[in-house]
């Protein structure tokens, strides 16, 4: 029972890198940042606002699009999955839907920064899990690492018992022979 656990943990991994880790990667890569107060023409959809600069850091960059703008997730990728950010010091910051252009800027002008616009990165490959129906950023950001880690710590305490189990056999096997 404990194998199929540690084997759901594997699969439940695969499906969150495959379908919403490396594709937000992949996303963010290859969009073009632009500077704070220059508007990008977007595809209709959703998409992840993503910043850089002291603007972006101190949290004083606003976006205008004529879709809405909502805020991130609790957790972000800067918290969780900083290592597979492609874009060094870009944080995710917002969410857009419905949009075909976008603008982002500072609201102090004194602070300069960069934005990017990226295909959804909450979870949009129908990966629908969390409260209500919506994707969940947190549920998906600690799936990806806390699966791992659950079932990597799991197989040495799994293998040990096995191990124990069969010792046992094999010295109740030899008494009785």
């Amino acid at each position: 029972m404990l194998w199929a656990l540690v084997v759901a943990c594997l699969i439940g991994t695969a499906l969150i890198w495959i379908l919403w880790v490396v594709p937000v990667a992949r996303s963010v890569d290859e969009a073009e940042p632009v500077p704070l107060g220059r508007t990008i023409a977007v595809s209709d959809g959703a998409h992840g606002v993503w910043v850089s600069g002291r603007a972006g850091m101190l949290g004083l960059v606003q976006c205008i699009s004529d879709g809405e703008v909502t805020s991130g997730p609790s957790l972000d990728w800067e918290d969780t999955l900083w290592w597979m950010t492609p874009r060094e010091g870009f944080e995710q910051t917002r969410r857009v839907s419905g949009a075909t252009s976008i603008t982002c800027e500072s609201t102090l002008e004194s602070y300069e920064g960069e934005y990017l616009v990226a295909r959804d990165v909450f979870g949009s490959r129908k990966v629908w899990i969390g409260r209500m129906g919506e994707p969940s950023g947190t549920v998906l950001a600690l799936g990806a690492v806390g699966l791992p880690l659950f079932a990597v710590f799991l197989t040495p305490i799994l293998v040990v018992r096995e191990l124990r189990r069969v010792r046992s056999r094999r010295e109740s096997s030899a008494h009785t022979a």
